[in-house]
C-alpha cells in the first residue's frame, strides 16, 4: 500500500526504539506547505463556536473559493461556480470519525475546555452535500469539513424565519426599526488571531530577517517509530515531525521569491512556538488499515507530571491506496505549541529531554523521547 508522496529517507538507529530520519528535500518541502496550510487554516477558525453540521439541510449558502467535485468522485466541478447560491440538500458524518474510538463522558470532562472543543470538531466532521441554482450538485470531498473549516467553503445565509422567531420569543412587544449600520468589513472567514498575541511571544524583526534570508530552514527533524526493517522499505511507520517556526519562515520565503512575489509573514507565522506533525501508523495492506491521530500532548516523563496541550491543532487526512485501487483514509494531526509551554515540559523534564504522547481516540498509541541532541537540531535551547 502506497501514500502519493511518500518520502524517501536514510536511516539512523537509535537505541530508545525510535529513529530520526531525514526527508528528502522536496519531501520536506510538501509537509511544510501542507503544515503552513494547516496553521493558517487554523489561526483563522479557532474561536469558531463548534456547530451542529445536520442543521445546515436546506440552508442556503454561498459557495466560496474550494474546491467542489461531482458526488462521490474526485471529478471537480468548474470554478466558476464559486460565488453562487446552493442550498445545502445533504451532510454525510465522516466515515473516518466512526473508526476512531471515542472517550467516555468522563474522559471528555476531564480534559482541558480546548482540547474538548478541538475533538467535538474533528467528530463533527462532514461531508457536505449541495445544490446549485441550474440543478448541478456537487460535494466538498474526500476531506471532511470540520465546523471550524465550513467557512472556508460555504458561507452559510442567515435564516430570517429563525432570526424572526427567536427575537419574538424574546420579547413579544413590537421593536422599533433600527438604524442600519456599516457591515464589518472582516468576515469570520478572514478573520484572525493576531491581535491576541504580543510581541514578547514573536520572534524578533532581526530573528524574521534571518529565517526569511534562508537561516534556520534546518530547523526541523523527524523521530520514526522503532517498526523493523529499513525505513525506506517501511514506508507505513508512525512518526513525528517538528518544526521550529523559523523553518517554516524559511521554507514560505523561498517559495515566494521562485515564485516572483511578495511573502509578509502574518503574526502567527511569527510566533515563538514548536509545531509538531503526527503521522500514524499503517498496514502492509489494505486489510490492516492505518491508524488515525486525534490529539498530541507534551510530557515531562512517561508519567505525565507536567502536561500541555497545543494552543492550536488540527487533522488531516491522507488516503493509502494498494495497486487495484483500494483504498485506506486516516487522518495525520498538526499541533502548535508555544515555547512558553515548551520551556516548562522541558524544564520539569529529566536532563531536559520532554517526551511527545500521541494518541488515536482515547489509546496512547506512540510516546516518543525528544533527546537533546534533537534539540539542538531544532535550534531549542
Amino acid at each position: 500500500m502506497t501514500r502519493q508522496g511518500n518520502p524517501t529517507h536514510r536511516e539512523v538507529r537509535d537505541e530508545w526504539g525510535t529513529r530520526p530520519y531525514t526527508f528528502s528535500e522536496e519531501a520536506m518541502n510538501n509537509v511544510i506547505q501542507l503544515l503552513v496550510l494547516l496553521v493558517v487554516a487554523t489561526s483563522c477558525f479557532a474561536q469558531t463556536q463548534v456547530t451542529e453540521m445536520k442543521s445546515l439541510v436546506g440552508r442556503k449558502a454561498v459557495a466560496q473559493r474550494m474546491p467542489f467535485y461531482q458526488p462521490g468522485t474526485y471529478q471537480q466541478i468548474p470554478n466558476t461556480y464559486a460565488g453562487q447560491t446552493v442550498t445545502i440538500i445533504d451532510v454525510k458524518p465522516s466515515a473516518i470519525v466512526a473508526l476512531m474510538p471515542k472517550l467516555t463522558a468522563r474522559e471528555m470532562a476531564s480534559l482541558p475546555a480546548e482540547s474538548r472543543a478541538n475533538i467535538e470538531n474533528v467528530l463533527n466532521a462532514a461531508t457536505i452535500v449541495v445544490q446549485f441554482a441550474d440543478g448541478t450538485k456537487a460535494d466538498t470531498g474526500g476531506l471532511p469539513v470540520m465546523p471550524s473549516m465550513l467557512p472556508s467553503y460555504l458561507e452559510v445565509i442567515p435564516d430570517p424565519a429563525a432570526s424572526s422567531s427567536i427575537a419574538a420569543a424574546g420579547d413579544p412587544s413590537p421593536t422599533p426599526t433600527p438604524t442600519p449600520t456599516p457591515a464589518n468589513p472582516i468576515s469570520p472567514a478572514s478573520a484572525t488571531t493576531d491581535l491576541a498575541i504580543s510581541s514578547g511571544e514573536m520572534l524578533s524583526d532581526d530573528q524574521v530577517q534571518l529565517a526569511l534570508s534562508g537561516i534556520g530552514k534546518d530547523h526541523a527533524v523527524a523521530i520514526m517509530d522503532g517498526w523493523p526493517g529499513s525505513p525506506s522499505l517501511t514506508p507505513h511507520l508512525a512518526s513525528i515531525t517538528l518544526f521550529m517556526p523559523e523553518a517554516v519562515l524559511a521554507y514560505q520565503s523561498a517559495s515566494a521569491k521562485s515564485q516572483f512575489i511578495k511573502y509578509v509573514p502574518s503574526d502567527e507565522e511569527k510566533r515563538k512556538s514548536l509545531i509538531i506533525y503526527a503521522h500514524g501508523r499503517a498496514g502492509s495492506n489494505i486489510q490492516d488499515g492505518c491508524t488515525s491521530v486525534t490529539r498530541v500532548v507534551l510530557l515531562s516523563d512517561p508519567s505525565g507530571h507536567v502536561m500541555k496541550e497545543p494552543y492550536l491543532s488540527e487533522p488531516s487526512t491522507q488516503v493509502w491506496r494498494n495497486g487495484f485501487g483500494a483504498t485506506n483514509e486516516c487522518d495525520d494531526f498538526m499541533a502548535k505549541f508555544s515555547l512558553k509551554d515548551v520551556q516548562q515540559v522541558k524544564g520539569a523534564a529529566p536532563n531536559g529531554e520532554f517526551f511527545v504522547a500521541v494518541f488515536s481516540g482515547a489509546v496512547n498509541t506512540k510516546t516518543y523521547k525528544v533527546k537533546s541532541k534533537y534539540q539542538a537540531k531544532l535550534g531549542l535551547k
